[in-house]
């Protein structure tokens, strides 16, 4: 029988929804990582949209918005050359082959079911935490990773030196140096403003705020004060908007896959929440939707990541364990979140706090980004706003 197709929607990605199809034998069966399983012949690599994108199709945007003329154009090639010029993984032609074919270019509904049809999309999202949703994209923008002593040299390259005009720029760091005292001398050089601090006493101011301080720091002459201040309503401005839009999109995708069978939430907490029988039903349910078999020995690895428990004994409130837990959890690798749970110890941070904000809009209540001040979990619940005089939407 002809190959079937799944298809990453535009509306919301991720790459874990990607690894939880495709571990399924239907589709790589776990043996090699996502990838989108339609071979060109020529040049034996994965067939992608690129080119078609290039004649002015967008991929994203609804038919209705498009010149129609380019849309049937490139729905036309698109079909010929995933019918003629492509095979499965195993070099099978696709319409014998068993395969599912999974296609990781995003797209919208109606592309993807006008060049393939019958063909299900699948929505990431985490169904039942729509605030976690917007961190994945914020941090696509902001780097949120917490600035330590001894960050990620790789990670110090891709997002500074790269960024560099000249070579002479590039700042070199030794493995045994305490990398962020470096980046301290470094910075006093650079900006006069900062001449009262020692490299200890700017390291001290430093610790724990988000990595783009530091690339904002280092890449730009903008006033150092402005940026240290954990002064992040420059940047985020707009968060309370953003967030309610998030939420109202979250919304709006799993209506989708309620009232469209050939459209599928895939809930990315089977994989970080939820008791082991719990997130195998979801994954088997999910795999049912999609019409793939289920791997359940490749779930269970992919669910196999053990976390920490965080350092503590007075239980949080109830109404947001669910919420410390999650974020946590997802976010900082731990669980147990309690009370009296030092927030530096599991490294809490803007993004932490990014979430813990939307989570807590379902309460109609709000806290500032700004947690500097505080130590624990309890002094992040005690800094709740809950009197908010007009409900949020």
């Amino acid at each position: 029988m002809p190959a079937k197709y799944i298809v990453s929607n535009s509306i919301s990605y991720s790459t874990l929804a990607d690894n939880i199809i495709s571990i399924s034998p239907d589709v790589l069966g776990g043996n090699k990582e996502p990838q989108t399983t339609l071979i060109l012949v020529d040049d034996d690599k994965p067939y992608n949209l690129n080119l078609v994108e290039q004649t002015g199709l967008s991929l994203h945007t609804k038919k209705t918005k498009q010149d129609p003329n380019v849309w049937d154009s490139a729905v036309k090639r698109i079909k010929y050359e995933t019918q003629h010029c492509c095979v499965d993984i195993w070099g099978n032609d696709l319409k014998r082959s068993s395969m599912t074919v999974l296609i990781l270019d995003r797209m919208n509904f109606k592309l993807s079911n006008d060049c393939w049809p019958g063909s299900i999309n699948y929505l990431a999202t985490f169904e039942k935490n729509p605030y976690l949703d917007p961190i994945q994209d914020i941090n696509n923008i902001y780097n949120l990773t917490p600035i330590d002593d001894f960050f990620n040299l790789q990670m110090f390259d891709q997002t500074i030196n790269r960024k560099f005009d000249k070579a002479r720029d590039i700042i070199y760091l030794d493995d045994s140096d305490n990398h962020l005292v470096t980046l301290c001398e470094y910075l006093i050089a650079k900006h006069k403003k900062l001449n009262s601090f020692t490299p200890e006493t700017l390291r001290a101011k430093l610790l724990g705020q988000p990595w783009f301080v530091m690339e904002i720091l280092l890449l730009t002459d903008e006033n150092p004060w402005k940026v240290m201040e954990n002064n992040f309503s420059h940047v985020f401005q707009k968060l309370d908007e953003q967030l309610t839009i998030y939420k109202q999109k979250q919304k709006d995708k799993i209506k989708l896959s309620l009232d469209n069978p050939q459209i599928t939430i895939v809930d990315l907490g089977m994989l970080h929440f939820y008791s082991d029988e719990e997130a195998e039903s979801i994954y088997r349910d999910t795999c049912k939707k999609l019409d793939i078999k289920p791997n359940i020995k490749g779930f269970q690895q992919l669910r196999n990541n053990k976390k920490e428990n965080a350092v503590g004994i007075d239980p949080i409130d109830n109404k947001y364990k669910r919420h410390f837990e999650s974020i946590a959890n997802l976010l900082l690798g731990y669980q147990n979140i309690c009370n009296d749970t030092s927030l530096s110890s599991i490294g809490w941070h803007l993004g932490c706090q990014i979430a813990f904000k939307g989570a807590i809009a379902e309460y109609n209540e709000t806290i500032e980004l700004d947690f500097s001040k505080c130590e624990v979990v309890a002094d992040i619940l005690d800094s709740i706003n809950t009197d908010i005089k007009e409900p949020l939407k």
